[in-house]
């Protein structure tokens, strides 16, 4: 089976991350905020620790108030993960159908030929192994 070369990975790695600068922003933006988003339970969650610890004012009020906030970027974190999901599979199969896994397959293979992708337009093609 033929294996393509660091350098080979690498020049194809940067050329996949640059083919849409946007949609790679996009993804790794909202990743961020996601797990930004998930660390704020946490951290309530400690906050409403040293609360009861704590003992004064109105600490059933507090409570209320920073579990409600946790609850709130729970769901926060929920969307914007379920949104980075949708982002990635977006761009996953925006590199698969511009054909952009073609050269990960080293082109010196002598069983690889070139075969149309089925319903897709005459000019993609991709490596398979034949017979």
């Amino acid at each position: 089976m033929p294996i393509a070369t660091p350098r080979e990975v690498r020049a194809a790695a940067r050329r996949d991350l640059g083919a849409d600068r946007k949609a790679v922003a996009g993804v790794v933006l909202v990743n961020a905020l996601a797990s930004a988003a998930g660390l704020v339970g946490p951290w309530l969650l400690g906050r409403i620790i040293d609360t009861i610890q704590a003992g004064s004012g109105d600490v059933l009020d507090t409570v209320d108030r920073l579990a409600l906030g946790a609850l709130l970027f729970t769901v926060v974190q929920t969307v914007l993960g379920w949104w980075a999901l949708k982002l990635g599979y977006r761009y996953s199969k925006f590199l698969s159908v511009e054909g952009q896994f073609n050269d990960y397959i080293h082109p010196q293979d002598p069983f690889a030929t070139h075969a149309t992708i089925a319903n897709s337009t005459p000019s993609m093609t991709c490596r398979t192994r034949s017979g």
